[in-house]
């Protein structure tokens, strides 16, 4: 029988730039805006640290034909005046400056990366509504992203600095592009020890996951990270709570097995993943976890979701309903403070449209 298809399985020398970030940026302390469920914690160990750039990919720029020193420190010169310019613009009045320094291609981009990130037009650590993306950090990070392609060897450089705050404003920068390279290197970071920046890169690679396989051979060392501590308890929960965060529906065997660790934090995050996961909680319950599996692992993630929309638990059925109007864009009608009989109509109209045209589209 074929299988069903529903499954799833200065003197600024242009020729070489240090890359610095201004000292005025700092690490903010963690406070409430901060997400509470992910413990702080070194990195699993030496291999997840963000690796150090590729020789020819750092932030200098091949030496110039030599047309003699005094051109070389006056265009250095001339590139560190538009820079400068650059950054005293407020929010949508760049333009003139941000044109300035396009014009002056690929040399300039030393200069944007050792300023970066510069003035800030968001600032982390004051009261905001939400992370905004990295285009509008500043006036020096709109024109990296401005540069495209051509800025991500300067990008990945960034993502090497050892500031916590740099290197928040860093990654946030680098979800503007959709390199995989750069995707596959913000994998790292789901381990890093400031909650906000791991959040972010959590983000970044749970909407790219299902398009790039390189990224799902790199997943590989996140669940084996999460399945074995190598002494390192802190890290092994981080990788745990990372997997549901990414909503990684291979790594629930693991994740069954875990939630009887003897480690409670291990345990605990092992719960906590895989409600993310399947929008279900057993509990403590290997069985009754594994008993849920067995008779549904061969379904979509989906279609977990839509059993989930009749949840007793008022959390865990508004979250798979936020979750299927991200993912279909249609809501059928579903609140999660909806009489149970209207949940019941909301989820056979979620049913009608996957069995007709959803799988289709999905699988």
């Amino acid at each position: 029988a074929s299988p069903d298809p529903r499954r799833e399985d200065g003197t600024a020398s242009v020729v070489s730039e240090v890359v610095h970030v201004p000292s005025r940026i700092s690490t903010p302390p963690t406070d409430a805006r901060e997400d509470p469920t992910i413990p702080d914690a070194k990195p699993i160990d030496p291999s997840w640290r963000p690796r150090s750039r590729p020789p020819g990919t750092g932030a200098s720029i091949p030496p110039q034909v030599d047309t003699g020193p005094s051109v070389i420190v006056n265009m250095g010169e001339g590139l560190e005046r538009i820079v400068e310019e650059l950054t005293q613009c407020a929010p949508d009045e760049e333009g003139a400056a941000l044109h300035r320094v396009l014009r002056s291609g690929e040399a300039v981009l030393p200069v944007l990366v050792r300023r970066f990130p510069g003035p800030l037009w968001f600032d982390r650590s004051q009261p905001h509504a939400k992370v905004p993306r990295g285009n509008d950090i500043s006036a020096i990070a709109r024109a990296i992203v401005a540069f495209k392609e051509t800025a991500l060897p300067y990008v990945s450089s960034l993502l090497d600095h050892s500031d916590a705050g740099a290197r928040f404003y860093a990654v946030l920068l680098a979800t503007e592009f959709t390199s995989e390279e750069v995707l596959v290197r913000l994998v790292n970071f789901v381990f890093d020890p400031d909650p906000g920046t791991r959040r972010l890169a959590i983000r970044a690679v749970r909407a790219a996951k299902s398009s790039l396989k390189t990224l799902e051979e790199t997943l590989k060392s996140v669940r084996n990270s999460a399945r074995h501590a190598r002494g390192d308890v802190d890290g092994q929960v981080l990788a745990i709570l990372a997997l549901g965060e990414l909503q990684d529906r291979r790594s629930v065997t693991t994740l069954v097995e875990l939630v009887g660790a003897a480690e409670s934090r291990v345990a605990d995050a092992a719960r906590h993943a895989l409600v993310e996961i399947t929008r279900q909680d057993f509990g403590a319950s290997q069985k009754r976890w594994q008993q849920w599996f067995d008779k549904n692992h061969e379904r979509h993630r989906i279609e977990w979701l839509f059993d989930a929309l009749v949840h007793s638990n008022e959390e865990i059925r508004g979250a798979a309903g936020a979750e299927l109007l991200e993912l279909t864009g249609m809501s059928f009608g579903f609140t999660a403070l909806s009489s149970r009989r209207d949940r019941e109509a909301a989820q056979q109209r979620y049913r009608d449209w996957w069995n007709r045209e959803g799988y289709l589209r999905m699988r």
